[in-house]
């Protein structure tokens, strides 16, 4: 792997230097070659039926495997643009300083990586194999009214329900709105989730929930915003049902779910 030295050298907590970093910039590797490898096998690409087969019965653990290497690709570029900003410190100390917490915080979040990895494998244990395409009809869900008057009671979707959740200086309030969103052709309700740090807000979202006829409340997608000091710095974890492969998911089980 083209960073995977320097990948291990972090990871065995060796400080990331400035010799080091040019040592990587100046061994003619190119990121190209790794991308190529990943290029999909001819008879993968092509359909052949065995191959095809072999991937599908492992569909979960393939997704995972893929979620994996794409979130250790995402902290790679986060690394190597870091380093590129640290390079034009002036200053040698900040460099160096610089490099020090870009080379911490890839080994966190290459750790991060790691968890999430593991946690989509026990769910693929849980749940078994099989492809999630599920297939979403407006007619099998409630309207807003309708999911209000007959909730879920342990995900209820009335307007004006707030939780509160508290820890050190956070806050996270959860608050069912009356505002709704169509999506997938399914009217869902918004709730409004603000995590506050000090009381200066950090993230903001609207959350997209829908209940079906069986009392299950799905999870449709979400508007985060994310700040720093005050400012809007990201929109990272946003995601909207049947836009870019995205599917809805059940985040509650209804009440006659559980009792079979």
């Amino acid at each position: 792997m083209w960073i995977s030295a320097l990948i291990a050298a972090v990871l065995t907590s060796t400080p990331v230097t400035l010799p080091a970093i040019e040592a990587h910039l100046d061994d003619g590797t190119s990121p190209q070659i790794e991308a190529e490898r990943m290029l999909p096998e001819p008879g993968l690409a092509s359909g052949a039926p065995d191959q095809l087969r072999a991937a599908r019965s492992r569909s979960c653990s393939r997704t995972a495997q893929s979620a994996h290497r794409a979130c250790r690709f995402e902290v790679q570029d986060d690394f190597w643009i870091q380093v590129g900003k640290c390079l034009q410190e002036s200053n040698p100390e900040d460099r160096d300083a610089c490099l020090e917490e870009a080379g911490a915080a890839m080994k966190d979040d290459l750790a991060l990586c790691g968890e999430q990895y593991e946690a989509r494998l026990e769910v693929c244990e849980d749940l078994g194999e099989a492809a999630y395409d599920p297939e979403i009809e407006a007619e099998d869900f409630l309207s807003p009214e309708e999911a209000a008057a007959d909730p879920n009671p342990y995900f209820p979707l009335v307007p004006g329900t707030t939780w509160v959740y508290r820890k050190a200086a956070e806050t996270i309030e959860v608050t069912v709105t009356e505002d709704t969103i169509e999506i997938l052709g399914v009217l869902c309700t918004v709730i409004r989730d603000v995590v506050t740090e000090g009381g200066v807000a950090t993230e903001d979202t609207e959350d997209y929930y829908a209940q079906d006829e069986e009392g299950n409340v799905w999870y449709f997608g979400e508007l985060s915003r994310n700040f720093e000091d005050g400012r809007l710095v990201s929109l990272d974890g946003s995601w909207i049902g049947g836009i870019d492969g995205a599917r809805p998911g059940i985040i509650m089980l209804g009440m006659n779910v559980r009792r079979l």
